[in-house]
């Protein structure tokens, strides 16, 4: 295992991986490579980019997207203690080659660099290829917390792995997701030749430091029933695992907040909490005190232990076992809201939550429902978050029954999740006053993604709604042919034995990486036989090609799948060419001029026609089919030219003058040889380069002190070129976290975006101002100001704006995501009113909160909204998101988020003419990748009280 500790930074990480990789990985063969990086410091941190620094040998690759088993990604936070995992991807690589590769870790907080190891060896004396990285894995965890890692078993036999047992030799060590949930032994599938399998391993330690391993068998496998356990095989692969058990201090938590109560005016109402130790060392509770405004009206349903508004414990409560808090409140009348914060002070830390009372008729139900949020874990589309089931549980703690409850599921992640409840519509339930009822909330995602939704709870006889948070994340590939589009390729008429060759793209939309194969049926090829690992959200452009020795006509298809991708799974190419019984050699074979700009320089196509048979040759023409602007064959032939044996030739030139737009789509270049005419596609087009950046002014407006927030600038491709854009670069107050693409140079289709993520370098009061230079090939530099102010009181909403560009009619673009922040000491009630049209209509805009959803927010407290656009029909669309921000009980501050886009039919869409192999951001969602503006604005607080 390497282990590398980056002490030049002011945080630490630690770096793990394996050198060297037992020689398995066969020549030829692509090679998985996982390793892990850890915060070791005491500050939240994030993992821009990893990128090749110093390649020492060719073998060594790009970084490459997590696997399907990993559980986070880019632009994650890693909190103190966490970690993170990457895989890197060696391609073919010959025998005995070798590394170490060197990459550059581009963070939050600095740059610095890993080294990994590994070694190609040959097929012959190695009498079991099966790898499972890495070899050595540490955890670490609290004491009774869990953690999570991801394994990669790759199959690097020639024959598939099947009936093989996975098995952990601790019992700390359970596998997590797929069918050995839960399990510490199972028989995983099958993982055919030259593919992968991630396995997910939980550590949940109990001791300081506990050990084991994970052992891969060839067979064997636990019995059920009365069937007795197989024997194990001989075991094939190893890996070491090490979790290390970290006792964190205590640290109280009110399980509720607010605590709310009810009652009828002028009499005692009553509600309880608990409070528990979120550390995992034991605390002693010593007291608890009522505070604020309104306390008096507050008090505790302990009258042995409380006074008033105070509890004093002697000698103290221990804690844990929990400890149950009954609060009382006497309200004065059915529409002031009473509010007060109470606060629990133990020997190491406090907890603090919020009161809030409202007074009710003399007799009336009460609706309470907890927890706030149910957040799931992360998970690949098609599981189920379990074994541990989120409960949410609704009390009615008022004097009558609550009539008709009816819960529902909406947002746009609804579908994701599953619910087990009699409360459902349109009966409902009865919950009798004094009692609850609950019921288990599994996460079931349909798609990759963040998949959040919204718990509604509704009853005949109390208002308002309650409202409970769904958030999840789920990993899955999606394969999709990018290029050509449509998905056919035409070689033309060919000579015999001669290879001729043009790009397909592959892309991965999803967010786990998959395993790609390709089968090319004869005559035609691929220079990827081997298949190819493409992780999330990237392309991988290969050639296929025609080559008979016979004549014929031949129409086939070119095989794209993956077996991991849980959308797309199976994509094909149409494939065509016709084999003329001719033996002329024609060079080039390829006449794609590609994109070149307006008034640029030309471009030529230097040809050659040889004879290398002993017999001469008559071309009878030589030509294009079709004119266009600009595109000119010099050396046409159109009587009869004689080409002697043995290598008599003939030349020509073609040459795209970019004197205006225009497309080449429909030319042949034709030669007419010995009675047959072969026949050769001539693509291209001259396009007009242009670009725009957004917003102008990047204003993050106020936030709080202490929160890491960032704010999106993009670089739009709003002409018909694919372009070059350059490295961003902020001169100070931010660093640039590379977002869409991660490396640069990069190449930019038309229609598509680049974005950059700008965080703050620093956290204090007062104001940040840098610049942002940003280059593309139009050519442009753009200079960008960036301005934030830090603030210690009142809220923030960020951003103000969103703008979502171009987007097809039908089409969905990505979500984007609003954020509330309550930096002060009170409790601040979010509201959200609904969206409001101001041109067009008001139903494309896609909302993962109800109208009507209310949510109270503590001491920095965030909640999130998120948003995307969907329209039905053409044209500019505005609109506003309604807000109302405020005190716990009052209508609150009117606040809005301006939503602005542009629908176009699809006859409208401007597409790059060919496939570019690292093109960022192709235009939208039904056709490639969503253009999203992100102008990032944070509420200025008005300046006054609530």
């Amino acid at each position: 295992m390497i282990a590398s500790l980056l002490s030049s930074l002011a945080y630490a990480l630690t770096v793990t991986s394996t050198s060297p990789q037992s020689n398995l990985i066969p020549p030829g063969m692509p090679g998985q490579i996982v390793f892990s990086v850890r915060n070791t410091s005491a500050t939240t941190l994030t993992i821009a980019s990893i990128v090749k620094a110093v390649p020492v040998s060719t073998a060594c690759s790009a970084y490459t997207d997590p696997p399907v088993a990993i559980l986070s990604n880019f632009g994650d936070p890693i909190a103190p203690g966490k970690q993170q995992q990457f895989v890197v991807t060696t391609p073919g690589i010959n025998p005995m080659t070798q590394g170490p590769c060197t990459y550059s870790i581009n963070t939050s907080a600095g740059v610095s660099s890993l080294t990994i190891n590994f070694r190609a060896a040959p097929n012959a004396g190695s009498a079991v290829k099966v790898e499972l990285q890495p070899i050595d894995m540490v955890f670490s965890a609290p004491i009774g917390s869990n953690e999570d890692q991801a394994t990669v078993l790759t199959n690097y036999e020639s024959t598939d792995l099947a009936g093989y047992t996975v098995k952990l030799t601790n019992p700390s060590f359970t596998f997590v997701g797929g069918t050995c949930d839960g399990m510490t032994m199972c028989q995983p599938p099958t993982i055919t030749t030259g593919n992968y399998l991630g396995l997910t391993v939980r550590c949940r330690p109990t001791a300081a430091v506990q050990t084991g391993q994970m052992q891969v068998f060839e067979s064997g496998a636990m019995g059920s029933g009365s069937a007795m356990a197989i024997p194990l095989g001989a075991q094939i692969a190893t890996t070491n695992l090490s979790c290390n058990g970290v006792m964190t201090p205590p640290q109280l938590h009110f399980i509720d907040d607010p605590i709310a109560i009810s009652a009828p005016v002028n009499m005692t109402g009553t509600s309880s909490t608990t409070l528990e130790n979120l550390g995992g060392s034991a605390e002693t509770l010593h007291s608890i005190s009522i505070t604020g405004t309104d306390s008096a009206k507050f008090g505790f349903t302990d009258t042995t232990s409380c006074t008033g508004q105070t509890c004093n414990f002697t000698p103290g409560i221990l804690v844990p076992p929990s400890t149950m808090i009954g609060v009382t409140c006497h309200p004065v009348d059915t529409t002031t809201m009473l509010t007060a914060t109470i606060t629990a002070v133990g020997s190491a830390s406090t907890a603090v939550s919020h009161l809030a009372c409202q007074g009710t008729a003399a007799s009336a139900p009460v609706m309470s429902v907890s927890p706030p949020s149910i957040t799931a874990h992360t998970i690949p589309v098609g599981a189920m978050d379990t074994p541990t089931p989120n409960t949410v549980m609704i009390r009615n703690i008022g004097t009558l029954p609550l009539q008709n409850v009816q819960v529902t599921i909406a947002g746009m992640g609804s579908a994701d999740w599953q619910m087990m409840t009699p409360c459902t519509p349109p009966a409902g339930c009865t919950i009798a006053n004094g009692s609850a009822t609950s019921f288990p909330v599994f996460f079931t995602p349909k798609t990759h993604g963040d998949r959040m939704a919204t718990l509604q709870v509704h009853a005949s006889n109390y208002s308002p709604d309650k409202f409970l948070d769904l958030i999840g994340t789920a990993n899955g590939g999606v394969l999709a042919i990018t290029a050509p589009i449509p998905n056919e390729i035409n070689f033309g008429t060919l000579p015999r034995n001669q290879l001729s060759q043009q790009d397909v793209t592959a892309a991965n939309t999803g967010n786990a990486m998959i395993f790609v194969n390709v089968t090319s049926p004869s005559p035609f090829s691929s220079t990827v036989s081997a298949g190819f690992s493409l992780p999330g959200s990237s392309s991988n452009t290969f050639k296929v090609g025609c080559n008979s020795p016979t004549a014929g006509m031949f129409d086939d298809t070119i095989a794209i799948t993956s077996t991991q991708a849980y959308l797309g799974s199976a994509q094909a190419v149409a494939v065509r060419c016709t084999v003329a019984p001719i033996d002329v050699t024609v060079t080039p074979t390829d006449y794609a001029f590609g994109e070149l700009f307006k008034g640029s320089l030309a471009k030529h196509k230097d040809i050659v026609v040889t004879n290398p048979t002993t017999m001469p040759v008559d071309i009878t023409r030589l030509a294009i089919t079709g004119s266009r602007p600009g595109l000119v064959l010099t050396g046409a032939i159109t009587g009869t030219t004689t080409l002697a044996p043995n290598g008599g030739m003939v030349t020509a030139n073609l040459t795209l003058d970019p004197v205006e737009e225009t497309d080449l789509t429909g030319v042949n270049f034709e030669i007419d040889v010995q009675g047959s005419t072969l026949s050769y596609p001539v693509t291209g087009k001259v396009v007009h380069p242009h670009s725009t950046i957004a917003p102008a002014h990047l204003d993050l407006g106020t936030a709080c002190v202490g929160t890491r927030i960032r704010g999106t600038e993009m670089l739009i491709n709003d002409g018909t070129a694919t372009l070059d854009v350059f490295t961003p670069v902020m001169d100070q107050g931010f660093t640039t976290m590379f977002n869409n693409p991660s490396t640069y140079p990069s190449k930019l289709a038309p229609g598509g975006h680049a974005s950059v993520d700008l965080v703050p370098s620093t956290s204090v009061t007062g104001m940040l101002h840098g610049t942002l230079m940003w280059g593309d090939s139009v050519p442009n530099t753009y200079s960008v100001d960036v301005d934030l102010e830090y603030v210690s009181t009142g809220a923030a909403l960020s951003p103000r704006a969103l703008a979502f560009g171009t987007i097809d009619v039908h089409a969905t673009s990505d979500e984007q995501t609003i954020t509330l922040e309550n930096c002060g000491l009170d409790p601040v009630q979010i509201k959200v009113a609904g969206v409001v049209s101001s041109k067009g209509a008001a139903d494309p805009w896609l909302v993962n909160r109800p109208s009507g959803y209310l949510k109270v927010l503590g001491t920095h407290d965030k909640l999130t909204i998120n948003v995307s656009f969907s329209p039905h029909a053409s044209g500019h669309y505005e609109a506003q998101l309604e807000l109302e921000v405020g005190a716990i009980g009052t209508p609150g501050t009117h606040q809005t988020v301006d939503l602005s886009a542009d629908a176009i039919g699809t006859d409208a869409t401007q597409t790059s003419f060919y496939s570019c192999a690292s093109c960022s951001g192709q235009g939208a969602k039904a056709r490639g990748w969503p253009i999203a503006l992100a102008i990032v604005l944070v509420l200025r607080r008005r300046r006054r009280s609530h």
